[in-house]
């Protein structure tokens, strides 16, 4: 027997079922109101792989028609009328669709036997450079950067686990939306879709008393760097010169006089060589139970090293995002929202692909371009009128 024709055969099966799937999932949760007759040219289903394939090449869609033409040698439909169909449905109807499709992949995930078990996720914010002039409330201003200072921004959440690194949700973030309201909003994803967390990891931007609120009241346990203020930066002196304990009690307060207490814990950084003596210790702000962290306190740094996946997994999202200059809040929402289900799509076909083939590494078997090649494939045979040998009435 040739186990590398075998083990290719369960490639390109899992990632078949991986795209019917998806195809699936997306066409019934995001309906598009194409024209009824019986002379319409193209229906919702043409969109979605039109999408698609924008995604699979991180193209713009009029590059993506041209694409199409010349790969299946058929009528495509034009990137200014698909923009025309996505545009129709309204912003907030279009952000509850796409994050019903997370949720359906997070769905299917769990009937593959994944995220049964509490797990660790981190949220980040992430911002895209926007050079319109138009004056959205989703687009906001931050940093100058690569020209310009105003961006579109999205806040995510991420399972860091590396046995099943999903995407579990994702807002996007209007003028004025303050940390702990967008904390609130991706913490509400978890709870949507049944998923216990035992850690919640964040970056030190977040460090905040309405952060630290929303996290406290719903129970979540949590983990981010103290932000060198002067309090935090006296605490550490207090902590060299044996005045305070590597794990202390810390309030804060915001500028309405809110405050909220954690536990703050200064661990000695060896490989610093800032002169600063500040700036030679790691502060963190958790509140993670004392007796845990007295036994463990060295962990800390290892443990807080897990959110560097949820950077990894946006790399990798990037991979599926397609390009627009569209300044309509629908397609900019569906063009990162998609690429997030996408990126699901390939977790799905590994999870498939080592329950197959009975793998207990957690690396990726199937990797993005891989996966990508097969999903253009079926894309571009479907525009050709080639039935896949999966049929999306079969799949559940």
């Amino acid at each position: 027997m040739n186990y590398s024709n075998v083990f290719s055969t369960h490639i390109k099966d899992s990632t078949h079922v991986a795209f019917a799937n998806i195809s699936k999932i997306m066409c019934t949760t995001l309906l598009f109101s194409c024209s009824q007759k019986n002379n319409a040219r193209y229906n919702s289903e043409d969109i979605h792989y039109f999408i698609m394939s924008c995604c699979l090449g991180n193209c713009y869609s009029e590059s993506t028609t041209n694409k199409l033409k010349i790969r299946t040698e058929c009528t495509i439909p034009s990137g200014s009328w698909i923009r025309k169909q996505i545009a129709k449905i309204p912003q907030e109807k279009m952000t509850v669709a796409l994050s019903d499709g997370i949720d359906q992949t997070i769905s299917h995930l769990k009937k593959l036997g994944m995220l049964q078990n509490p797990i660790t996720v981190a949220i980040d914010k992430h911002f895209i450079c926007k050079y319109d002039k138009t004056d959205s409330a989703y687009l906001i201003k931050s940093r100058y950067k690569n020209g310009t200072t105003q961006f579109e921004g999205y806040g995510t959440i991420q399972c860091v686990d590396k046995s099943c690194r999903v995407q579990i949700g994702a807002t996007p973030i209007r003028q004025g939306d303050s940390k702990g309201v967008i904390v609130r909003k991706l913490l509400s994803d978890c709870l949507r879709n049944d998923i216990k967390t035992k850690q919640v990891l964040l970056d030190r931007e977040f460090f905040s008393t309405a952060v630290i609120h929303e996290l406290k009241q719903s129970g979540q346990t949590f983990l981010m760097p103290a932000v060198r203020t002067a309090g935090i930066k006296k605490a550490i002196i207090q902590h060299v010169e044996g005045n305070r304990e590597s794990i202390s009690e810390y309030t804060i307060r915001d500028s309405s006089k809110h405050i909220e207490s954690f536990t703050l814990v200064i661990i000695s950084n060896p490989k610093s060589d800032k002169p600063n003596l500040t700036d030679q210790y790691m502060v963190f702000a958790t509140n993670i139970a004392r007796q845990d962290l007295f036994q463990n306190i060295l962990q800390i740094p290892e443990e807080y090293r897990k959110r560097w996946g949820i950077e990894t997994g946006y790399a990798c999202v990037e991979k599926f995002r397609p390009r627009t200059c569209s300044t309509n809040p629908s397609v900019r929402f569906l063009y990162f929202f998609y690429p997030l289900i996408l990126f699901n799509a390939w977790v799905i076909a590994n999870c498939m692909m080592r329950n197959h083939c009975s793998i207990n590494n957690t690396n990726p078997v199937i990797i993005i371009e891989i996966l990508k090649c097969i999903f253009e494939i079926i894309i571009v045979g479907f525009f050709r009128g080639i039935k896949s040998e999966y049929y999306l009435e079969d799949v559940r």
